[in-house]
């Protein structure tokens, strides 16, 4: 019986289909997978919270294109910027050449995937709403082989924190730069 069990899960395996080596995959949040021959090298950003990701995720460099409202951190501003988040122009991002571009999950935004879709652009989308969501977010892309991230001191420091941010009472502070945050429950 022991062999049987064995040939048979020898057979099973031999005949599973096997991932390809060369592909690197990412669910978005509308829930399909992005695949990418390689790690993105020319990532455009649509949201000011994928910008600020992908820089803490130490994937600045990699970033060649931006929205308008994308300021921080102060070297995004040397990214070339390619107009707005919400129902972006299509043939300037194009014209980045990206191999990836993160996209704010967003109805205006369907005609934009399905334009870059066509150019054969890959389009991971991120909803990014509330702090949850940019933490989530920031954790795929942290451990995709789509971006192959070396997380930054700031990331490796901030991310172990998050996990609170949902417990306790509410709580709202400031932070550097004159940014500010709340930690507890949504709802009292």
């Amino acid at each position: 019986m022991a062999r049987f069990l064995a040939l048979l899960l020898a057979f099973v395996a031999a005949c599973s289909p096997r991932p390809s080596a060369r592909t690197l995959s990412i669910t978005d949040d509308w829930g399909r997978t992005v695949a990418l021959a390689a790690p993105a090298r020319r990532i455009v950003s649509l949201s000011p919270s994928s910008t600020e990701i992908l820089f803490a995720l130490g994937l600045g460099p990699r970033v060649v294109g931006r929205t308008s409202y994308c300021d921080f951190p102060p070297a995004v501003r040397s990214v070339p910027e390619v107009g707005n988040g919400i129902e972006p122009n299509v043939e300037a991002v194009a014209a980045r050449h990206p191999d990836l571009v993160v996209l704010y999950a967003s109805a205006a935004n369907r005609a934009a995937d399905r334009g870059l879709a066509a150019l054969g652009i890959p389009v991971a989308v991120l909803k990014l709403d509330v702090a949850a969501d940019v933490v989530r977010a920031a954790r795929r892309l942290a451990a995709s082989p789509v971006s192959r991230a070396r997380p930054t001191r700031w990331w490796t420091r901030s991310t172990p924190r998050c996990g609170r941010w949902r417990r306790g009472p509410r709580r709202a502070g400031s932070g550097s730069r004159g940014s500010t945050w709340t930690c507890g429950p949504t709802r009292p």
